[in-house]
Order: C-alpha cells, then structure tokens, then sequence
C-alpha cells in the first residue's frame, strides 16, 4: 500500500470546540472549550483511494493506523510530529484491502479519534 502526506499551512482550518458553554459534572464545572483533535476521510465508502485528514490542537506526535474488526492493526498511515491547529493530509491506495468495515485511528498522547470506514470492491 502507498501512503503520502501533505500539511496544509493557512487553510484556517483548525481543531474544533466541543462546546461554547460550560458543562458540569454534579456541582463542578469541567471547563468552558475542549480543542478536539479531527479526523475525516474522502471519499467514504471508498474503493480504492482515500484521503484522511487530520488536525490536532497542539504540536505532538501524532499516529494514524487503519484497524480491523479484530481490533488488529492493518497499516500504520502516518508516525510523526505533526503541527497544531494545521491540517495534515495522508493519501493512502487501500487496493490490497478486502472488502469490508475497518477503522481509521488517530491518536496522540492526549487524545484518541477512531471513525469507520467502508472499502468496497
């Protein structure tokens, strides 16, 4: 499978907010914004190419693997530093996937995204 990344630096796109107001748990407040890392993937189902894009609200490391089902990991897509507030993008050429439901995961060390994807042939 081939991958290629790219960094998209001014798009303005940047991580977004959980919520304008305060949330509570009981009687104490959890805080006003949560910046959330993003995860989204075009085309979805796919066929036989995707791009995933992400953006995470802090500079840090940054890993994108595709999951099975099991819960094993296929491909790891992307490993590395990845700037904050920017959008990064990775093509991948999913041809030697089967048909079926897999997961894409985006994690750092202070945030997890998982969103499912559908390949079809």
């Amino acid at each position: 499978n081939q991958c290629n990344t790219s960094n998209k630096k001014g798009s303005g796109q940047t991580a977004g907010d959980v919520s304008d107001s305060p949330t509570t748990q009981g009687n104490a407040p959890i805080g006003n914004k949560t910046p959330m890392a993003i995860l989204s993937t075009n085309p979805n189902p796919l066929e036989r190419f995707a791009i995933f894009s992400f953006s995470i609200p802090e500079t840090e490391l940054a890993t994108l693997e595709i999951i099975n089902l099991k819960g094993d990991n296929v491909e790891i897509l992307y490993s590395g530093g990845a700037e904050g507030g920017e959008v990064h993008e990775v093509s991948y050429d999913a041809s030697e996937l089967a048909s079926g439901i897999y997961f894409v995961q985006l994690s750092t060390s202070t945030q997890f995204v998982k969103n499912k994807i559908i390949v079809i042939k």
